[in-house]
């Protein structure tokens, strides 16, 4: 589960930089794949009872989109520094995804 989460996260990041490079096709094939491989993660994170994984998740899968629509729509090439936040901000999203379910397997293994 833990690896499905950091492919996502890892493709995101990758899909933002291919955009800022002005690969938009391969941005966006890397976007939808970081989007299916987290879906399949979502789905199990939020089986448990807490359903901040779900929300998390959605976010993560949104944000990546909009990271990757930012950067490939830009009238200019991006500076560097801008588009590596806008690669930031889903990876974060997707390690929030990871701590939600680290928290909700620990809590279904105890309770």
């Amino acid at each position: 589960m833990m690896t499905k989460i950091v492919m996502a996260a890892l493709l995101a990041a990758g899909a933002v930089a291919l955009g800022a490079l002005g690969a938009s096709i391969a941005s966006w094939i890397a976007a939808g794949a970081a989007v299916a491989i987290g879906t399949v993660a979502i789905a199990r994170v939020s089986r448990g009872p807490n359903s901040a994984g779900f929300i998390v998740g959605v976010a993560a899968s949104t944000t990546t989109f909009l990271a990757v629509l930012a950067v490939s729509t830009a009238a200019t090439r991006l500076p560097e520094s801008v588009a590596m936040l806008l690669a930031v901000i889903p990876v974060l999203l997707w390690a929030a995804l990871a701590i939600v379910h680290g928290r909700t397997r620990r809590a279904g293994a105890l309770g």
